[in-house]
């Protein structure tokens, strides 16, 4: 009798508890967060590529960069990283900027931030090493003795100066200015030298500083690129809202988890989110994995219909936001196919882009004929300037002028090329006859592309042109587009989201700089790099800057590395059971940004 009373009494308890227990467990289940682009493994650099899915990575993964832009699109200093920053003006014009450390700042392991780390980024991310293991080394040429250091990366860099435990200073050229804005040249973020570079000491002798030690190219190539280990994907001792748990490369899954150490972000603000899984998703599971709770947030959703139909379902909640960005066809101008402007305006009269934005995205879709996003659009400074850029129409006419013009004028055995027979064009090259041959490459599951590939697979053949679609995963796809590897395609769809200070000034995809990064067209145009230049130089008088922009833009229009496509309005989506609450991402740059502010 005693015994069922106490068996009894044990069953009344464990319902007692069971409830609060499967809450509490609730509580804790990760969010999961999906995006339709598949992370490469990029999370701490854009020296090997700049994925937006891991460009959020690196915002929840490294924090206290020096300078951020505010809510109002203006620099300030990070209060949070800093707690003092003066600029002095040198003789020559030049500037130097004086930073503090605020002390107290550690990594997720309890190492303590100091101003060495942040010398660290600079020396680091400018050494010839970085082209040495397969990057493309950050561009530092404002800062004084850059060239001096790239010749001699184990010497003194004589315009950055360690200056005490937590003190440093960059000396920046009078080449440099004028600018719209003295503080971009003091944004730096900190990694963890003794990580990156283990046995080695950031060391100034009144002349510059300088990595001391076993600091070599292979030392570099093993803690940043190691498959498992390497700094590059796996990140594990990080200064961020969160710490990197697991990465598997192959699925593109990342498990994080908070970060107890971080201080805040320039707001002080702190997420209260336990854990979080980033994970790629299609378009076509996106309602269904919602509904099943398989997955919490839809990031960058913008298929019509599958917004179309989370805004009808009342177990979704959605927020829309402007994309600072576009997507287009990347042309790889240096392979033979692409490297005469006529053969790109074939292409480009042979698209329906009205078409494309109103099957795939309707009214959330806006054309472009340039490089510039939604937010440019908007702006009624620009509408003159947009409308004065070149547009290409889907036009037979001039797509066949195009390509007669550029010499594809004979068949296969060399004779004139008869329209009536149709087949592929020939021109006459310097090994022998050059077939009009052009690939797209795509990624899976990609709504957009498949319509863009149908759309070339019509009306390419029409007008004699052999065309081919090659499928490639998007880490595989990225690596080709920044030339990291051999590439196997003509055209590449694919679109660019906008860093932070981006205003209108395409200085990331310039024809002034012919490195692997800033030029994935691999275009050398002499008029393109001085209207860049010229963008630059004009942009503290706006007058004087919107007709650089107007230039730049029509010679891009007419050289075209790249056919412009759309920009358009991003839809994140997530499901009222995941409990998410606070999630704006429209008052963010982005999600990883926003998620800061949210709760469950």
């Amino acid at each position: 009798m005693k015994n069922t009373k106490r068996i009894a009494m044990l069953v009344l308890a464990l319902m007692l508890i069971l409830p609060s227990a499967a809450i509490a467990a609730e509580a804790e289940r990760p969010l999961v967060v999906a995006s339709l682009t598949q992370m490469s493994g990029t999370f701490t650099t854009n020296m090997w590529g700049n994925n937006t899915a891991d460009v959020d990575m690196r915002l929840l993964l490294h924090g206290y960069p020096t300078i951020y832009e505010n809510l109002n699109q203006q620099y300030e200093r990070n209060n949070v990283a800093l707690s003092n920053l003066v600029i002095r003006d040198e003789p020559d014009g030049g500037k130097t900027y004086y930073f503090t450390v605020r002390p107290g700042l550690s990594y997720n392991d309890g190492t303590s931030i100091t101003a060495k780390d942040y010398v660290f980024t600079i020396l680091m991310s400018a050494s010839p090493y970085i082209a040495q293991i397969g990057g493309t080394p950050a561009a530092f040429s404002y800062i004084k003795g850059e060239q001096d250091y790239i010749s001699q990366p184990t010497k003194p860099f004589a315009g950055v100066r360690l200056l005490g435990e937590m003190a440093f200073s960059l000396t920046v050229t009078p080449e440099s200015f004028p600018t719209a804005n003295d503080l971009i040249y003091a944004d730096i973020q900190p990694y963890p030298f003794h990580v990156l570079a283990p046995g080695c000491d950031i060391v100034d002798d009144g002349e510059g500083a300088y990595i001391s030690g076993p600091w070599s190219a292979e030392l570099l190539r093993e803690t940043m690129l190691a498959p498992e280990t390497g700094y590059l994907s796996h990140p594990m001792v990080t200064s961020g809202p969160y710490s990197l748990v697991s990465y598997d490369a192959e699925t593109g899954r990342a498990e994080l988890a908070l970060n107890p150490r971080f201080e805040g972000n320039p707001y002080g603000q702190k997420p209260t989110i336990e854990s979080i899984v980033f994970e790629p998703i299609a378009n076509k599971d996106i309602l269904n994995k919602l509904a099943s709770g398989e997955v919490d947030l839809i990031n960058k959703a913008s298929a019509r219909a599958i917004t179309d139909a989370a805004q009808a379902t009342g177990d979704l909640a959605s927020v829309g936001y402007d994309r600072e960005g576009l997507t287009y066809l990347l042309v790889a101008t240096e392979r033979p196919a692409m490297s005469t402007v006529g053969v790109r305006q074939v292409v480009a009269y042979s698209l329906d882009v009205d078409r494309l934005i109103e099957e795939f995205l309707g009214e959330q879709g806006f054309r472009v004929y340039g490089f510039y996003g939604l937010s440019t659009i908007r702006a009624r400074e620009y509408a003159q300037p947009i409308n004065q850029i070149p547009s290409y129409n889907l036009d037979r006419e001039a797509a066949l002028k195009a390509v007669v013009a550029d010499g594809y004028t004979l068949n296969e055995a060399g004779a004139p090329y008869d329209e009536l027979l149709g087949g592929i064009r020939y021109r006459q090259g310097t090994g022998g006859l050059v077939p009009l041959s052009i690939t797209l490459a795509i990624t899976p599951d990609n709504l957009a592309a498949d319509i863009v590939a149908r759309q070339l697979e019509q009306n390419l053949p029409r007008i004699g042109a052999q065309f081919t679609v090659k499928m490639m995963s998007m880490p595989a796809l990225l690596a080709q587009y920044y030339r990291q590897a051999a590439r196997e395609a003509d055209l590449y769809f694919l679109g660019s989201n906008f860093m932070k200070n981006f205003a209108g000034n395409p200085t990331g995809y310039s024809a002034e700089s012919f490195d692997q990064s800033n030029n994935p067209a691999a275009i050398v145009d002499k008029e393109l790099s001085e209207l860049t230049i010229r963008l630059r130089e004009t942009a503290t008088n706006r007058n004087a800057y919107l007709l650089a922009w107007q230039a730049y833009q029509t010679r891009m229009a007419r050289v075209l590395p790249i056919i412009p496509l759309y920009t358009n309005i991003y839809t994140d989506i997530y499901s009222q059971a995941s409990g998410l609450q606070g999630y704006s991402s429209d008052n963010y740059w982005s999600w990883g940004e926003a998620i800061l502010y949210a709760n469950r």
